[in-house]
């Protein structure tokens, strides 16, 4: 093959032994280009790839090179690039070369061009540091929104409802420096107290925002899914079982998660404490948690019987701050905040689908391994 190297180009020749990619060059009519094209040349970084056993008596064909990929479109997709005269590039996630696979974790790019009226080139490039740079930038400017919504609600709460807080305390001080009687000085001393509940409840809405941040840098675990939903509904069993609720798990078979435990603990809490807290007494309650695994995706889905939520009404706000549907003493309209919070930082997504007086389904879909989503 060496003898004809000379065919090509010096500079040519020059310049590609200096890039970090393989060059194949091809000899054949571009427009009747067949899969018996014969290879004239390669360079070094090309001869690395091509495994011994296809050293073969003849030049090797694009069928040698490429024996795995070569029946799901890929060789159609550079006939017809090249039979239009246009350069085609190609991405592939690891796959096989001349059966020497490779890396499955990197991502290369396979670049077409013709050089002259009968021969084309290859060229095999590592782009794997090109796409995770981009995979990141992208990852940056996601979470970079979500913690200006953090940053956002967390100015609200402290300019709205932490002022609400000092104005009412204000008021009920003014009130005791009027010399108030026994029974009013009582009632007033009673309403300083209820006040100063609801600033500490204020203030521990603030450390959850905050903490959302500050768990990313705890480690991710491997957790069994049917494990940790068994826990959560453990710590619930006595609302449960007092309210008659029959509680169906379909969930996959060892399916497993890598994931911020906490977080998935917290998660599980929120979705299936609601379910439980907003049933409808007079009817035979039910819950139902379902878990299965699509390719690197796995599907959690949360359903009740309850008292659902009228979508028209509040679908838009369902996972805001403060927001309650339901008069429930417990409410504090901050755990589907919260729950959404969590969900989007292990890079995935929560939406849910609600009749009122029918019942609720929330579906959370997660990577299967979170570290990689977001770790920036």
């Amino acid at each position: 093959m060496d003898s004809l190297t000379p065919k090509l180009p010096a500079t040519f020749v020059q310049f590609a032994n200096q890039l970090p990619f393989a060059v194949f060059v091809f000899q054949s009519p571009i427009n009747e280009l067949s899969l018996d094209s014969k290879l004239i040349y390669k360079n070094q970084l090309a001869d690395a790839l091509v495994d011994e056993k296809t050293q073969m008596d003849h030049p090797p064909t694009l069928q040698d090179l490429f024996p795995t990929i070569k029946e799901d479109g890929f060789f159609r997709q550079i006939l017809s690039s090249l039979q239009e005269g246009k350069s085609s590039r190609i991405v592939i996630n690891g796959g096989t070369i001349s059966n020497r696979q490779l890396d499955s974790k990197k991502i290369f790019s396979l670049q077409t061009s013709d050089l002259s009226s009968n021969q084309f080139s290859f060229l095999l490039e590592d782009i794997t540091d090109e796409v995770e740079s981009s995979q990141n930038t992208d990852k940056m400017l996601h979470f970079t929104g979500l913690q200006n919504s953090r940053l956002q609600n967390f100015a609200y709460i402290v300019s709205h409802n932490m002022r609400q807080h000092s104005t009412n305390f204000k008021s009920l001080v003014s009130l005791l420096e009027e010399n108030p009687t026994d029974e009013e000085k009582k009632s007033i001393m009673h309403m300083l107290h209820t006040s100063a509940d609801k600033l500490n409840e204020t203030i521990i809405h603030l450390n959850d925002i905050v903490s959302i941040g500050q768990m990313l840098n705890k480690p991710v675990e491997v957790c069994c899914l049917e494990g940790e939903v068994q826990k959560t509904l453990n710590i619930l069993s006595g609302f449960i079982e007092s309210r008659n609720i029959q509680v169906f798990l379909e969930i996959e078979k060892n399916l497993k998660l890598t994931i911020i435990p906490v977080y998935l603990e917290s998660i599980l809490l929120n979705l299936i404490s609601n379910a439980v807290k907003y049933v409808r007494l007079k009817t035979g309650a039910f819950l139902r948690v379902t878990a299965k695994k699509i390719e690197n995706q796995v599907t959690l889905t949360v359903e009740d019987n309850g008292l659902g939520i009228n979508l028209e009404k509040h679908g838009e706000k369902i996972f805001g701050m403060f927001k309650t549907f339901h008069k429930n003493e417990d409410a504090r309209g901050i755990g589907l905040f919260i729950t959404k919070s969590q969900v989007e930082v292990l890079g995935g997504t929560i939406t849910v689908q609600s009749t009122e007086g029918k019942g609720s389904v929330f579906t959370v879909l997660l990577p299967d391994s979170s570290e990689d989503s977001f770790s920036i």
